[in-house]
């Protein structure tokens, strides 16, 4: 069960509401300034495999109950979300903006432009961080835009570090076959621990 966190004081809702525009602006410098060097494949491939871990840790805290937690903790765990999903959305967008490029120059058959309209779909979203930060807490739209990132990713950088083309689409498409269910596991497992956290502080109430 997640719980919405307080409305801000009335002075800081103007600096809310330009965090959003803010971030837009940096992702859209970082994406046109990006160092798309082949030595930079390795970070790539780290970043294509560190975002499913993100998305475990997204998907823990979200299952958190932050209203019955003391009044510091509850600020910690929203805190942690918040930069969790950051974390996540950031990961997603290196993948994205370092690959798209390398796939619009590469298209040469319409069956291809597919592939493309979705890579530019999924970085579109990231651009937006309301959007996205709303997609992560989904967890099967947060699965498919993480999925297209790290397929799109790894199918980019392991042809650059002498892996043939072939064997990066099997290699692309395994991580996010093993990534999904780590995912899913991670949600499945905070929902037990939630439970039986539930039924731990009835037990105890009961008993006092």
């Amino acid at each position: 069960m997640t719980t919405e966190a307080p409305a801000p004081p009335p002075r800081w809702r103007w600096l809310r509401a330009l965090l959003p525009w803010g971030s837009l602006a940096l992702a859209i410098v970082s994406a046109v300034s990006m160092d798309r060097r082949p030595e930079r494949a390795r970070i790539i491939a780290a970043a294509a495999v560190a975002g499913w871990l993100a998305l475990g840790v997204v998907a823990l805290l979200e299952r958190l109950d932050v209203a019955r937690l003391p009044r510091f903790a509850s600020w910690l765990a929203r805190a942690a979300r918040a930069s969790t999903a950051a974390g996540a959305q950031s990961l997603i967008q290196l993948c994205l903006f370092f690959s798209l490029p390398f796939y619009v120059r590469a298209t040469a058959v319409p069956e291809q432009y597919g592939f493309v309209a979705l890579l530019l779909l999924a970085a579109a979203v990231t651009l937006w961080t309301p959007l996205c930060a709303a997609l992560l807490r989904r967890p099967a739209l947060a699965l498919v835009l993480q999925g297209v990132a790290a397929f799109a990713a790894l199918g980019c950088v392991l042809p650059l570090v002498g892996v043939s083309i072939r064997l990066s689409l099997v290699a692309a498409a395994a991580a996010v076959v093993i990534g999904a269910p780590f995912v899913v596991t991670r949600h499945r497992l905070v929902a037990t621990l939630v439970t039986a956290g539930s039924a731990a502080i009835r037990w105890r109430a009961l008993r006092s």
